[in-house]
C-alpha cells in the first residue's frame, strides 16, 4: 500500500494498492494462482487414495499444440502432470503461466504445465512473455469471448464436457453464457454438448480448465486484497487522525479515520467479486448485534466501492441500467482487457444489491457502476506514469481515471460536499496492473486521443 496524497489533483487522501507489482504483473496472481493451486492440491490428494495404474481412457489426449521438445513430450506424458487451460486477454494467461512455474518449482512431485488460448489481437510482447515462462500459445478468435468458446468447444468435443477445477466444483466461467454463439467465428464447429462436469485428461496427465475470473477460488484468492488493505492503512489512518485532528480541532474537521472509498476497474467482475467479498469478511456481521457487539461499528465504516469500466467495455453498467445482464455485441474498447462481453452473474449481483446506511436510514447502493472514455483512461494511464513513475496499461488507467478527470469527487461526493469535507476522505485505488502496454503502446494511444 502506497500514500501518494498530495501528488494527485484532489484534496482527499489516497492511498494505491499496487496490484501491478504481483509476479505476474497484476492482480490475476491472486486469483488465478489460488485456483491452480487449490486444483493441485486436490490432484495430489486424489493421487494418494487412488492406484496409479494408467487405462487407455485415462491416457486421452488433448492435444491442441504442437509440442516443443523431447522434454515437453516426456513431462506431458508424466501420469503426475496437471495441465491447466485457460482463455485470457493476455493478464490471466500471465498469472496462470507464472503460478505453473512456480507450483512445478515448489512441488516438483506433481509438475505443472499450461496452454494460454489469446485473441488474434494480443500483442506480440505479450505472447513473448507467455512463451519464456514456459506455455503453449494458441492465438485464435477476435476477442477473449470467441477465444474462451473456442477452448471449451474443443475440451466438449473431445471429451464430451470438461472439469472447472480438479474437483469440478463451481461454475463454467465464460461469458456467462455457455453458448456456441461465436464459435464458428473461431473456426470451430458447434458442439451441442452440456457441460458436464468430467474431467479431461491430457495425455497421462489432468487437464483442468481454469476460469480467468468466474469462479469462486477465483473470488477468494483475489479478496485477500482487502485484507491487506485494511492491515496496511491502520496504521497511516491512525497518523493522519491524529495530524488533522491536531490542525483541524474544530468541527467537520479531522480526517474520517476510515478507508471511504475503494476504486477498480472491472472487466469479467473477478477482482469485484473479490474485493467484495473481502469487504464482506471484514466490513459486515450477523443480524443479531448482541451477538457481536461490533457488527454494527464494522457496518458503519463499510467503504464504498466505484467500479470502472471504458465505454465499449461496458458490460455491467449496461447490466445495471438494463435490471439484467446484457451481453454486448463487440468489445470496441481499447481497453481490451476489460474485454467480457458478459460480465459474471455474481458481480451484476453485487452492483444492483444495496444496503441500509446506518446513518441516513436510505438504501445506499454496494458499487457505484461508472464508465469513462477511452480518451480517459488512457490520459489515467499516461498521467500515472508522469506522477507515480510506473507504467500501467489503459484497463488499469480506467480506474486512475476518475481522480484526473473530477469522476471521483462528482461520483461519490455529490452537490453537497464541501472542500472541508472531501479532504476527510480516504480512497484506495486499486491499480491492478496489466502487461498489455509498452512505451510506444501508450505513446500511439496518446497521439491518437490527443492527449496531453
Amino acid at each position: 500500500m502506497y500514500p501518494i496524497a498530495g501528488a494527485l489533483p484532489v484534496r482527499s487522501n489516497i492511498f494505491l494498492k499496487l496490484e501491478n507489482l504481483q509476479p505476474s504483473g497484476s492482480f490475476k496472481s491472486r486469483g488465478i494462482g489460488n485456483m491452480m493451486r487449490r486444483a493441485l492440491l486436490a490432484h495430489q490428494a486424489a493421487s494418494t487414495s487412488t492406484s496409479t495404474s494408467t487405462t487407455k481412457a485415462d491416457a486421452a489426449v488433448v492435444d491442441f499444440a504442437d509440442s516443443k521438445n523431447d522434454e515437453d513430450d516426456a513431462r506431458n506424458n508424466d501420469p503426475a502432470t496437471v495441465h491447466f487451460y485457460i482463455s485470457s486477454g493476455g493478464n490471466a494467461g500471465l498469472a496462470c503461466a507464472t503460478a505453473a512455474a512456480a507450483l512445478s518449482r515448489r512441488d516438483g512431485a506433481s509438475p505443472c504445465t499450461c496452454t494460454i488460448f489469446v485473441p488474434v489481437t494480443t500483442p506480440a510482447h505479450t505472447i513473448s512473455k507467455l512463451r519464456g515462462l514456459g506455455a503453449v500459445v494458441i492465438q485464435v478468435g477476435s476477442d477473449w469471448a470467441v477465444t474462451d468458446r473456442y477452448l471449451r468447444a474443443e475440451m466438449r468435443a473431445a471429451h464430451g464436457g470438461f472439469t472447472v477445477g480438479i474437483d469440478g466444483s463451481g461454475v463454467g466461467g465464460g461469458d456467462g453464457e455457455d453458448t456456441d454463439a461465436g464459435v464458428e467465428e473461431a473456426g470451430v464447429k458447434p458442439v451441442d454438448v452440456d457441460v458436464s462436469m468430467v474431467k479431461v485428461k491430457r495425455k497421462a496427465g489432468v487437464g483442468v480448465y481454469v476460469p480467468p475470473f468466474d469462479h469462486p477460488h477465483v473470488w477468494e484468492g483475489a479478496s485477500t486484497i482487502v485484507d491487506e488493505i485494511v492491515a496496511q492503512t491502520a496504521g497511516p489512518l491512525k497518523r493522519l487522525v491524529a495530524t488533522s485532528s491536531t490542525s483541524s480541532p474544530t468541527a467537520g474537521g479531522g480526517n474520517s479515520g476510515r478507508i471511504d472509498t475503494i476504486v477498480c476497474s472491472v472487466g469479467g467482475g473477478g477482482l469485484l467479486n473479490g474485493i467484495m467479498e473481502g469487504i464482506e469478511r471484514h466490513f459486515s456481521g450477523p443480524a443479531d448485534s448482541d451477538s457481536d457487539p461490533d457488527a454494527d461499528k464494522r457496518q458503519k465504516q463499510r467503504p464504498r466501492v466505484l467500479a470502472v469500466e471504458t465505454a465499449g467495455a461496458d458490460s455491467l453498467n449496461q447490466s445495471v441500467r438494463a435490471g439484467k445482464l446484457v451481453t454486448l455485441p463487440a468489445i470496441t474498447s481499447v481497453a481490451t482487457s476489460l474485454g467480457a462481453v458478459r460480465v459474471s452473474e455474481r458481480a451484476f449481483q453485487w452492483a444492483t444489491t444495496t444496503t441500509t446506511n446506518t446513518t441516513k436510514a436510505t438504501a445506499q447502493p454496494l458499487v457505484t457502476s461508472h464508465v469513462v472514455s477511452d480518451a480517459d483512461a488512457v490520459r489515467g494511464s499516461v498521467r500515472f506514469a508522469d506522477d507515480a513513475r510506473m507504467l500501467v496499461e489503459v484497463a488499469c488507467g480506467a480506474a486512475i481515471a476518475p481522480v484526473y478527470n473530477g469522476d471521483l469527487r462528482r461520483t461519490l461526493g455529490g452537490a453537497g460536499l464541501d472542500d472541508a469535507e472531501w479532504a476527510r476522505r480516504n480512497v484506495v485505488l486499486v491499480v491492478c496492473g496489466g502487461s498489455n502496454v509498452t512505451l510506444g503502446l501508450l505513446g500511439a494511444y496518446r497521439e491518437r486521443f490527443g492527449v496531453e
